[in-house]
């Protein structure tokens, strides 16, 4: 499991972490998440420079400390940069994918919420029960059963995050309760096991973690 702790104010930064889980593979996933963190950092930083600029040559400079730095700096940009390809595609399609496997995730965990522990890939489990309501909203691509189970499989262990900021803007919760019912959608996931199983949905090691 990789764990992220957030970095606020969340209202800025949010979006980005969710985005960031969009990217196809774990590996991608992960540096889109460094990404985050080096985008709100040039972000921090540009602000403080230009109120607290020093003039030349006030303080002696020390070699290895810049070496250091300037290595830092290369890889924050290129974090950054991995961030930006992903968000590319985010905004090219994934976004809808992920959102597809995180209306997945919410039916499967307001199932647990209720008792049932729907299956996933039965005919009235949550993938089923998620498509019948994407046809009902008239929802493009929400439709067919495989693509839907394909979205879930790439998705699964991060789904969590955005379910829950879905049902928290629904019932008025402020950003911070979101992330915590986040985790606790995310430790529901990995704990609890679809009815007459003894399998969890999402394996923990498939899983991000954010803490606040």
């Amino acid at each position: 499991m990789y764990t992220v702790t957030l970095i606020e104010p969340l209202e800025v930064t949010i979006e980005l972490y969710r985005a960031a889980l969009s990217a196809r593979d774990t590996e991608t996933r992960i540096k889109a998440l460094r990404g985050v963190k080096a985008h709100m950092e040039v972000w921090q930083m540009s602000g403080f420079q230009a109120s607290d600029a020093k003039p030349a040559g006030t303080v002696q400079p020390n070699i290895e400390m810049f070496q250091s730095r300037v290595e830092y700096e290369v890889e924050r940009m290129a974090n950054v940069t991995d961030l930006q390809l992903v968000l590319a595609a985010y905004d090219a399609g994934d976004n809808k994918r992920l959102a597809f496997a995180e209306a997945i995730t919410l039916e499967i965990w307001l199932s647990i919420v209720a008792g049932q522990n729907l299956g996933v890939h039965s005919d009235k489990g949550a993938i089923a029960r998620a498509s019948a309501t994407f046809r009902a909203e008239g929802v493009r691509g929400g439709r067919d059963l495989k693509t839907l189970r394909s979205h879930w499989k790439k998705y699964k262990g991060v789904a969590h995050f955005g379910a829950a900021l879905k049902f928290a803007d629904l019932e008025g919760y402020d950003l911070h309760t979101a992330v915590k019912l986040a985790d606790k959608i995310r430790f529901a996931m990995s704990h609890e096991c679809p009815k007459s199983t003894n399998k969890p949905y999402v394996s923990e090691d498939e899983q991000v973690k954010f803490v606040l």
